[in-house]
C-alpha cells in the first residue's frame, strides 16, 4: 500500500511539473532567487532519471529540467525536482544523485553545468533533515572544512504555506498548494474548498482547470472519496 501511494504521488506531481508554466510559476513566485532570472523559460528538456537509491531499491529521482541561460543557450542551469512525503535520508539521496547526474555530463559533454536540487514536500511530520551538507559534520577546526562537499538543497514545505498568501498569488503552483493542503479527510469542507478552487480556476484559464481538475479527481478516486 506505501509503495502504490508513492507511485500515485510520484506519477501525479511528475505530470503536474513536466508543464513548463508550473515550473516557471514554482521558481518565480517560490524559490524567488536571483539566478531565476537567468533562466531562458522558452524551452525545457525534462529527464525522468531512475537511480538505485541508497537502501538499493529501484526509484526514480523524478524530474530533472534542463533549461538554457539567456543570452546563451551553450550554459545551461539543470533543476532537480524531489517530491516528498518524508524527510529521511534525503542529503545523503541527494548526494549520491548529484554525484551521479554530473558524472552524466562529463560523460555526455565534458562540461559540467549546475544542478540546483529543489525538494517538495507535503508530508504529515515536520521537516527535520538539514538543507546544507557540511551541518551534519562536526568540524574540529576550520581547516578541515575545504574537505567536506558543500552544497545544499531548496526546500518548499507546502504545509508551511498560509492559503490567505497562496489565494493572493494567483499563480499555477498557489492553486495546486492549495489543492494539496486540502484535507480530504474532512469531506464536506473539502469538496467546499475544492469547488471553490475550481471555480476561480474555470474562470482564469481553461488548460490549468483541466490539469488540476484531473489530477484531484484522480486523488478522490484513489482515496476513494466520493466527489459529489
Amino acid at each position: 500500500m506505501i509503495k502504490q501511494t508513492k507511485k500515485f504521488y510520484n506519477d501525479a506531481f511528475i505530470e503536474i511539473f513536466s508543464n513548463i508554466r508550473f515550473v516557471k510559476s514554482l521558481l518565480k513566485d517560490f524559490v524567488r532567487e536571483p539566478w531565476v532570472n537567468l533562466i531562458n523559460f522558452t524551452q525545457m528538456d525534462i529527464t525522468k532519471s531512475q537511480f538505485t537509491g541508497i537502501s538499493e531499491d529501484k526509484r526514480e529521482a523524478d524530474l530533472l529540467l534542463k533549461f538554457p541561460i539567456k543570452e546563451n543557450t551553450n550554459i545551461f542551469i539543470f533543476i532537480l525536482l524531489e517530491f516528498q512525503r518524508t524527510y529521511k535520508k534525503m542529503f545523503l539521496r541527494l548526494h549520491d544523485y548529484l554525484n551521479r547526474i554530473y558524472r552524466n555530463q562529463k560523460k555526455n559533454s565534458g562540461k559540467l553545468s549546475v544542478v540546483v536540487p529543489i525538494v517538495i514536500y507535503n508530508g504529515s511530520e515536520n521537516w527535520k533533515d538539514k538543507v546544507r551538507f557540511i551541518d551534519y559534520f562536526t568540524v574540529v577546526d576550520k581547516t578541515l572544512a575545504r574537505f567536506i562537499p558543500n552544497f545544499e538543497y531548496i526546500l518548499i514545505d507546502i504545509n508551511n504555506f498560509d492559503d490567505t498568501l497562496l489565494k493572493q498569488l494567483k499563480s499555477e503552483v498557489a492553486y495546486f498548494f492549495l489543492l494539496e493542503k486540502t484535507d480530504l479527510s474532512k469531506k464536506d469542507k473539502s469538496i467546499e474548498r475544492i469547488l471553490e478552487i475550481f471555480r476561480e480556476l474555470k474562470n482564469q484559464d481553461k488548460n490549468l482547470f483541466t490539469l488540476l481538475a484531473r489530477y484531484i479527481t484522480n486523488l478522490l478516486h484513489y482515496k476513494q472519496i466520493e466527489d459529489n
